[in-house]
């Protein structure tokens, strides 16, 4: 998304451009239920969030779809908002912190978590946005 692009939305509020986004003939305006702001401040302040999006998709490590070599978090390009989508039956959280920390040096301008995060406190101490469904202390890789 060119940074025209991304300057021309800064004015527009979310009513706007889900609005907008019905007018072209998306059935939902671009909603996604359940999700709120967690860092910087729990569901307060006027924070906004607007850049292309960088996708992330956790899939069990048997799916036949392709894999990155690295961690994803060390490619995210600069000014991207990163979309990490999960299982649904997934119950641990798939971001924290220290992948905050790094999308921040990257450049990232926040990530939308479509399930559960961790490390809170430390995400609202770094000021960066995190939006998600849920929170959970535990990471991925156990079973809590």
């Amino acid at each position: 998304m060119a940074d025209f692009t991304v300057q021309s939305l800064q004015p527009y509020s979310t009513c706007d451009i889900s609005d907008a986004l019905l007018k072209l003939s998306s059935k939902t305006g671009g909603f996604l239920p359940n999700l709120t702001i967690w860092s910087p401040k729990r569901q307060k302040g006027t924070t906004k969030i607007i850049g292309p999006a960088y996708t992330v998709k956790y899939v069990p490590l048997d799916d036949p779809a392709p894999k990155v070599e690295s961690h994803y978090i060390d490619s995210v390009p600069e000014g991207t908002v990163i979309f990490v989508s999960s299982l649904r039956s997934t119950s641990n959280a798939v971001y924290g912190g220290l992948m905050s920390t790094r999308a921040q040096k990257r450049g990232a301008v926040g990530v939308v978590v479509d399930r559960r995060f961790r490390d809170s406190r430390e995400q609202r101490g770094l000021g960066f946005p995190v939006f998600a469904k849920r929170y959970r202390d535990c990471a991925a890789v156990w079973e809590c």
